[in-house]
């Protein structure tokens, strides 16, 4: 089973706040992580979004960066 979290990143030079996904996978009790885009978005709302897209359809985390640029604007 594929889970996804929300890595919330704090830059102190630009004084500002960005989140990426973290994709793990869950597997015999064990954790893996398997995929992670840093800095997608200031705007949470925004990344959890995707971040549900991909827990709803189980997104394999190979995927996970073609989904993020898919998603920008």
């Amino acid at each position: 089973m594929f889970t996804y979290r929300i890595v919330e990143t704090y830059d102190p030079l630009l004084g500002r706040t960005s989140y990426g996904i973290l994709a793990r996978e869950e597997e015999d009790g064990a954790i893996r992580e398997m995929a992670f885009v840093p800095r997608i978005s200031g705007d949470r709302a925004f990344v959890q979004q995707i971040l549900e897209r991909c827990e709803k359809n189980q997104l394999s985390p190979l995927h996970l960066l073609d989904v993020v640029t898919d998603a920008l604007p």
